[in-house]
């Protein structure tokens, strides 16, 4: 779960850079699962009925070799991620409340995690620091 303090930190970066943080903006969100794909495609159209916009599905992190820590062998599976957006306007309140749906989704859907979220312009853009 993300945690309240990381929220209150990115509202403060937006204020810090002079961007109103709870203007309309271009919130991007992420989801990850392992293995394959599929379970990720699959919540496309339910995210999409939701009224967020597909923007890809890519792999994350290759995975490898399995991994032996204390004699138990820990495999080391390709992890894939999900970006949906939406263009919104949020409150520290907001944003909290909708990484808690967010996190329910991901949990009632069966993919590994919800990752969290960017910020963006309208267009997209990313601010700049």
């Amino acid at each position: 779960m993300i945690a309240r303090a990381a929220v209150q930190q990115l509202f403060d970066q937006l204020r810090q850079q002079g961007i109103d943080s709870e203007q309309e903006l271009m919130w991007n969100y992420y989801f990850t699962d392992e293995d394959n794909r599929e379970k990720l495609q699959k919540s496309v159209p339910i995210l999409e009925a939701d009224g967020y916009n597909f923007v890809s599905i890519y792999l994350a992190e290759p995975g490898g070799e399995p991994t032996v820590v204390d004699g138990r062998e820990y495999k080391n599976p390709p992890l894939y991620a999900l970006q949906v957006q939406k263009l919104e306007a949020h409150t520290i309140h907001s944003l909290e409340r909708r990484n808690h749906l967010l996190q329910d989704f991901a949990d009632e859907n069966d993919l590994f995690s919800y990752d969290g979220m960017s910020v963006g312009t309208k267009t997209g853009a990313p601010f700049k620091p």
